[in-house]
């Protein structure tokens, strides 16, 4: 890669503080929680150019090719964040952001144990703070223990969250997939079951 391109890549990337003030010529502002490789993320981000879309991977070899992505399609309202969710979201201005999105988080089916995993009660209570009044928080897991630990944490975290049907998440989104990305076309083909969750603050 050429040093011209590197640089163009690198300025997807900034601290926590700095997205939000660069976000805020955009009126809305959504948060891609695990981006992967950024392809759901730059679908978005080109289907909604008003809104500024951050994509959060804490793996730094596909949150570089999120990043690359972003810039081979010449998207100005996309930013990623090389770092971990939690601490991230934790950082964020109160009522700052429209729409928080965590597609198929780890650990997957076959994973022992959830003692890792991202959402739990702070979690949620992190996300409700962070949201602004009628804000989306959308959950996909083919994992039925993470499954049921969402519905336990949101239920833990005492904060008065609104249950919704699940809300398109972009125009010409097929009707047989909730948000189409790699791994869930993957578990459509092996006819695995998916958990979704949708609620507002």
């Amino acid at each position: 890669m050429d040093l011209a391109s590197k640089t163009r890549i690198e300025q997807c990337y900034h601290s926590p503080l700095v997205v939000i003030a660069a976000a805020g010529q955009f009126p809305r502002i959504e948060v891609d929680i695990g981006c992967g490789d950024g392809e759901l993320l730059v679908r978005l981000a080109a289907r909604h150019p008003c809104t500024h879309f951050i994509g959060v991977e804490l793996a730094s070899g596909y949150a570089h090719r999120a990043a690359s992505h972003a810039v081979s399609r010449g998207l100005r309202n996309v930013t990623v964040i090389n770092g971990e969710a939690a601490a991230y979201i934790a950082s964020l201005a109160e009522q700052s952001i429209g729409a928080l999105h965590i597609y198929f988080p780890t650990p997957f089916p076959g994973s022992i144990g959830l003692s890792n995993r991202l959402f739990d009660e702070r979690f949620a209570w992190c996300a409700y703070r962070v949201l602004q009044a009628g804000g989306i928080l959308r959950l996909i897991t083919d994992h039925g223990g993470y499954h049921r630990a969402v519905v336990r944490a949101l239920y833990l975290s005492r904060v008065p969250w609104r249950a919704t049907d699940w809300l398109p998440v972009a125009a010409g989104q097929a009707s047989a997939q909730f948000v189409g990305t790699p791994w869930e076309q993957r578990v459509a083909e092996r006819q695995g079951r998916i958990w979704s969750h949708c609620v507002l603050r």
